[in-house]
């Protein structure tokens, strides 16, 4: 097979996925937004700096997110816990600390929310879980983004792809979750891949980025050396936390003010519309006996926001107050557990 310049493979895997634009176009630079287009999201209710400090504290680890440099190939890349070694490979750095992070959530109650402007005031932008955004999307969620995740179950899947498909397959020839998941790494262009589940899988890792390398796919990548799950049980009691309660507990060492949306575990909103449990697509799920425990972390959540730790929005139509746990919002999570 006749390697074809990477500018072209970008242009036919954007053809192939019926991209309306450039992904590049989605992504952001990293630079903070022009601060008088911010009134909405300033105007949301206040934090309590002391409680937000004492977070930070709680999920204080020895070292931050890394963030590998542009220009670096994957195949040099490399990964360690210890900072001295870091230093000396000059590969990474610690995320900029800033003042305001939306983190957006996957829940179908940002359909309709008209939540996407305000998300993208924030300084960054942090996604879950390779979301699609931006497009149909960008009204409900935005089309900004800074940092993307990507789950357990997603890894897994990009590493099966390297290993059950030859790496001469053309892009029009990849099939399943493999075409899917490497249609959504496109979508981010050339802002931060961030796995955050600890250094043990960055071998594998490296594999993936190398796989879309191929594809003209190049993401800038960032790991956390140090885990923070063992902080979020200890302090939460919660048995297995889900990406966001871990992006959250990350986010804090260089967010200082942070807002979630679309964190919103149940089957109807307040005003008994029925929702989808992911805004983008059709899946399926029982909330109260998924491996998160969903409801039971979304408590953590409000007691959180209650503290003035975080704000979290789901609605910024002004349908229904965001603060306000109803009557039927309570009945709402009684049916997630029946489920």
């Amino acid at each position: 097979m006749v390697l074809v310049a990477a500018g072209t493979i970008l242009v036919s895997l954007m053809s192939l996925l019926n991209l309306n634009s450039n992904p590049i176009q989605h992504a952001s630079k990293y630079i903070l937004p022009n601060s008088s287009t911010r009134h909405q999201l300033l105007s949301l209710p206040v934090l309590n700096t002391d409680v937000v400090s004492e977070m930070r504290r709680k999920f204080l680890v020895p070292m931050d997110v890394q963030i590998f440099r542009r220009g670096i190939p994957p195949k040099r890349m490399e990964a360690s816990k210890k900072q001295k070694k870091v230093f000396r490979l000059k590969q990474t750095h610690s995320p900029h600390k800033v003042d305001t992070c939306s983190i957006v959530g996957n829940s179908g109650v940002l359909l309709d929310s008209a939540c996407g402007d305000i998300i993208e005031e924030a300084d960054v932008v942090i996604r879950v879980n390779l979301a699609l955004f931006g497009g149909e999307f960008s009204r409900d969620v935005g089309s900004r983004v800074d940092f993307m995740t990507l789950n357990g179950k997603q890894f897994e899947a990009l590493d099966a792809c390297i290993n059950q498909q030859n790496a001469s397959v053309a892009i029009d020839e990849l099939q399943g979750k493999c075409r899917n998941w490497v249609h959504n790494i496109a979508l981010i262009g050339d802002s931060i891949l961030w796995y955050h589940k600890g250094m043990k899988t960055f071998r594998q890792m490296k594999s993936i980025l190398i796989y879309l390398d191929k594809y003209g796919i190049r993401p800038r990548y960032a790991y956390t050396p140090y885990d923070v799950v063992n902080n979020i049980r200890r302090l939460f009691n919660v048995s297995d936390p889900s990406a966001g309660l871990q992006v959250y507990a990350s986010a804090t060492q260089f967010c200082s003010r942070i807002t979630l949306f679309g964190f919103y575990p149940f089957y109807k909103d307040p005003t008994n519309r029925t929702l989808k449990y992911h805004y983008f697509d059709k899946a399926r799920i029982n909330f109260g006996s998924n491996l998160h425990h969903m409801p039971n972390e979304y408590k953590v959540l409000q007691q959180l926001e209650d503290r003035g730790a975080i704000r979290v929005v789901n609605d910024c139509a002004k349908k229904w107050d965001n603060r306000t746990l109803t009557t039927n919002n309570r009945s709402t999570e009684e049916d997630a557990h029946s489920h």
